[in-house]
């Protein structure tokens, strides 16, 4: 890993160098990490110690915590082999494929990352702290974290600084699905948090779990969808349903088809990205990055983000569901 110092705490962020999307985060505590997350492991940390049930019920009450209670030492063992799997998968699938990867760490007290993953003792049974809900990373309105959250979405950074200002003044929690990020933002009643979902299951949960929104203006989030360059805009209706709102219309989804959708819009991304013939390309590398990054910014729509990479490379991307694999 190269980053366990003695005495590191914080996150450690591993991106592809040409996309810039987080292929692999680490969460280091005393130098050690102890919990990593990628969209290469579809497996969660939890299968085989939580039911279903369980996870729904916890899920935004520390369920590491909840697991540590039900299970102790069982719980860190497996959160131990979990995590040494999902480092081992993704650095071995960089090295496979050829990916430069490039990191960034980012400091978190000691305390909060015990607290977050339930590692040492506990006297509390229950917290309300952001940074325990199961995110990547949270930033708490008002608070002096901001430029630590924007740095995790690297080149998108303005952007999404962007569309936070945009939806200031929006009621309740409201989930954006961007180019390799999911982005929410939970109200709590007391306080708004901005978070980073990996997991589409987490992303679309959080928005029926918290406050729902009320009086939503739809041509008002059409135009700021559009606007802010992001593929859908979604948050909680009733119980179970999901509305999904892009820049032309609205659509009522039940839960897990909020969640399909999500999920099967980042892997499509993913297969066009890795299906870019780059031994074709006439170009300087240096530029070719550039240019894919901004391409993914401006095209949140994969057909259009599609069509600025064969133009402005003059290669053909087909993709596997293309060919009909």
């Amino acid at each position: 890993m190269g980053e366990r110092g003695r005495g590191k705490n914080g996150v450690l962020v591993y991106r592809r160098r040409l996309f810039q999307d987080p292929l692999l985060t680490v969460y280091v505590f005393n130098g050690e990490p102890i919990y990593a997350e990628s969209f290469l492991v579809k497996e969660k940390w939890w299968e085989g110690l939580l039911s279903d049930d369980e996870v729904e019920t916890y899920v935004f009450d520390n369920l590491y915590r909840y697991a540590f209670q039900k299970n102790g030492d069982r719980y860190l063992q497996r959160l131990k082999e979990y995590t040494q799997r999902v480092i081992e998968n993704a650095i071995k699938t960089a090295m496979d494929n050829g990916w430069e990867l490039e990191k960034e760490f980012m400091d978190i007290p000691p305390e909060k990352i015990a607290s977050m993953f339930s590692i040492l003792p506990d006297k509390d049974t229950r917290t309300d702290d952001p940074l325990n809900m199961g995110f990547v990373n949270t930033y708490v309105e008002g608070s002096e974290g901001l430029n630590d959250f924007l740095r995790m979405f690297g080149p998108i950074r303005e952007n999404v600084l962007k569309l936070m200002r945009a939806f200031g003044d929006f009621e309740g929690s409201i989930g954006f699905v961007l180019p390799v990020y999911n982005l929410v933002r939970i109200d709590l009643g007391h306080e708004r948090v901005w978070a980073i979902a990996d997991d589409p299951e987490t992303f679309v949960r959080s928005l029926l779990h918290f406050k729902k929104p009320f009086d939503v203006s739809v041509p008002d989030i059409t135009e700021k969808v559009k606007d802010s360059r992001v593929m859908w805009a979604m948050w909680g209706y009733g119980k179970d349903r999901i509305i999904l709102c892009d820049s032309e219309d609205v659509r009522m989804l039940r839960r897990d088809e909020g969640v399909g959708i999500v999920r099967s819009y980042h892997e499509r991304l993913r297969r066009i990205l890795n299906a870019i013939p780059l031994d074709q390309v006439q170009v300087p590398k240096k530029m070719v990055e550039i240019m894919i990054r901004n391409a993914m910014a401006r095209n949140p729509d994969p057909n259009a983000l599609v069509k600025e990479v064969e133009s402005r490379l003059k290669v053909s991307v087909e993709t596997e569901e293309e060919n009909g694999n």
